[in-house]
């Protein structure tokens, strides 16, 4: 039976993307988490935890690092391209509908995974509770 703890080190992000993001982050943000985290409006734990693979990229960093920092969102989940958008290119009503839509993605796959990790421990404690009851039905019927 699986406690909690090892259902939660089962659970990791990508963690090509989360090295990206980190790669990214330190480049053109900030060395200093503290300080990016500031710069990004979300707090030096939620970058530690990104960037370790135990939590998903939010949107709100993101969309930040897309408008103020050109981070190329295609290099963020899939490596390829480069790490920003190329020159001072204005963006296209279908490149922002794009990147809408690909932030919106990185929400959901991270809001997926936190409720699958939330299933596996609701079984695990089901499991344990079924497992009390039988045991004292058994002691209730000796």
């Amino acid at each position: 039976m699986n406690t909690q703890k090892e259902i939660k080190d089962q659970t990791r992000y990508d963690l090509g993307m989360a090295a990206r993001y980190s790669l990214f982050r330190k480049k053109y943000v900030d060395e200093n988490t503290y300080v990016a985290a500031d710069m990004l409006g979300i707090t030096q734990p939620t970058i530690s935890f990104i960037e370790s693979g135990k939590r998903g990229i939010g949107a709100k960093a993101t969309k930040v690092m897309v408008s103020k920092y050109k981070l190329n969102m295609n290099w963020l989940t899939t490596g390829q391209g480069t790490e920003q958008i190329e020159g001072q290119q204005k963006e296209t009503e279908l490149g922002k509908s794009i990147t809408d839509v690909r932030t919106k993605v990185l929400e959901l796959e991270s809001k997926i995974i936190q409720l699958e990790k939330t299933i596996k421990i609701l079984t695990v404690n089901n499991d344990h509770v079924i497992a009390r009851m039988e045991r004292f039905m058994n002691e209730r019927t000796k």
